[in-house]
């Protein structure tokens, strides 16, 4: 894993170092699964990627070591059909060329498996290695790639990863992630020759031999945070180069010249990214350490005292659109911003009236801090009923309108059901009138009532016709 280091040309020559001593070996990650049947041109997948591969390693130094690895070759329908063929120590380029032509292609892509087992093998044995994973499909396992490819890191495993796809028609945007928290390349290669280009590109830029020149770490309130990077030439607005942190330094390969650099902070912020511009020469190493400030801000709503559903919003000074939203679902949850001053609204789900909506201004949150913020509404309890004389429930609609703002608050039909008729609503406080029409055999009356509502009290009106 890499160290974070302040100073990227320290590392720069302690890899250049270790490059000298003796190369890494690289472990080939083979698909040997049944789509490798299928036909590019005259030829099947099976025939082209094998030729291709066997080109690309007779061409390795000869102390270069060549691990392989296969999946899909043994079983039709087993996700655990992983097999190492070679280990990390063979530097038999003969064997490699000789295993890859006899696999037989049967089975699945249990790509995350595939790779779990190959880093596990480097945890073990304290090595670092350049995988290169060759497959003609997506994952089709059970397994996250990306994520499984992003724990090691996290875990400190030293690795690179290339992802060469082979003829791949599904979306590949797993693929490309995976090769993103690798520190390599996703290569989509469509046909042979693309396929040869593809190997020979992912087998020079090994984890002895970075391309990366431009090294950046970040932080959030001082402790390593996750971050996307992006870099567009100062006059663009196509990427060059982007990766991510994952809570360590992120190592760039970025051409010279001047450039924008975007960071984006993840891990469930809604604080704003930030850019800077950059120059680099052809020989130029550079490192950039991007440090966020961040507040929290915990809400909680309640409906006399008790937990109840409900929305904040955190808008900026001017009110235009907020910066963080946040449903509670009758519990707490937490929103991370900028520091800076803002206005925060509340919003009750559970109850109507013009008082389900509230704005607490001004607020100001400093960065690394933590405010907790519990809203209560007030309510109180409407119900109403329509019924014969005799008792028979009547069809009805209600219409719930505030008397101040002549706005329809809540609004429903009583039907002939005991189950809704009566009908039953949470209010804010305040004076309301209430609209009632009946329907079907009863129709014909038309009534408004006015009612009063008080926090925590009930106001029941049983209407009979």
């Amino acid at each position: 894993m890499k160290t974070l280091l302040p100073i990227f040309t320290i590392l720069f020559v302690a890899l250049t170092a270790l490059a000298q001593e003796a190369p890494a070996p690289m472990l080939l990650i083979y698909d040997a699964s049944g789509s490798m049947w299928q036909k590019l041109g005259d030829e099947t997948k099976k025939v082209l990627a094998a030729e291709a591969l066997s080109s690309t390693v007779a061409n390795f130094s000869a102390d270069q070591p060549v691990a392989l690895m296969a999946y899909g070759h043994r079983e039709k329908d087993n996700c655990d059909d992983v097999e190492w063929l070679l280990g990390l120590d063979n530097t038999s380029k003969e064997e490699v060329i000789k295993s890859v032509r006899s696999l037989n292609p049967t089975g699945k892509t249990p790509l995350a498996r595939s790779a779990r087992m190959a880093l596990d093998q480097l945890r073990e044995q304290q090595k670092t290695a350049t995988l290169i994973l060759i497959t003609d499909g997506i994952e089709s396992c059970d397994g996250d790639l990306c994520q499984t490819i992003a724990e090691a890191r996290l875990a400190g495993i030293d690795f690179k990863l290339h992802i060469v796809g082979f003829g791949i028609k599904e979306e590949t945007a797993a693929l490309r992630c995976a090769a993103d928290a690798g520190g390599g390349q996703y290569f989509d290669a469509s046909d042979v020759d693309k396929l040869a280009a593809a190997l020979q590109e992912a087998t020079r830029t090994t984890v002895d031999n970075p391309s990366e020149n431009l090294s950046i770490f970040t932080t959030k309130n001082g402790q390593p945070v996750d971050a996307w990077i992006k870099v567009y030439p100062s006059d663009g607005e196509e990427a060059v180069a982007g990766g991510r942190t994952y809570r360590d330094t992120a190592l760039l390969a970025v051409p010279a010249g001047r450039f924008k650099v975007d960071v984006r902070p993840l891990e469930n912020t809604d604080i704003r990214g930030t850019s800077f511009e950059i120059t680099l020469s052809a020989e130029e190493q550079l490192h950039r350490t991007v440090s966020f400030d961040a507040a929290k801000i915990s809400v909680t709503t309640t409906v006399n005292g008790e937990l109840t559903d409900g929305i904040a919003r955190v808008y900026p000074a001017d009110f235009s659109q907020p910066v963080a939203n946040a449903r509670t679902y009758g519990g707490t949850k937490v929103m991370e911003v900028d520091p800076g001053t803002y206005h925060i609204t509340f919003e009750g789900l559970k109850v109507n009236g013009a008082g389900k909506l509230d704005t607490i201004r001004n607020i100001t949150l400093d960065g690394g801090a933590a405010r907790e913020m519990v809203h209560n509404f007030e309510a109180g309890t409407l119900v109403i009923g329509v019924q014969t004389q005799s008792g028979e429930l009547i069809d009805a609609t209600v219409n719930v309108v505030d008397k101040a703002l002549r706005q329809n608050m809540a609004g429903s039909r009583t039907y002939t059901s005991p189950g809704s008729n009566p009908r039953t609503y949470d209010l804010t406080p305040g004076l309301y009138e209430v609209r009632i029409r009946t329907l079907g055999a009863h129709s014909g009356q038309d009534e408004t009532i006015e009612v009063e509502i008080k926090p925590q009290t009930t106001v029941e009106k049983i209407l009979t016709y």
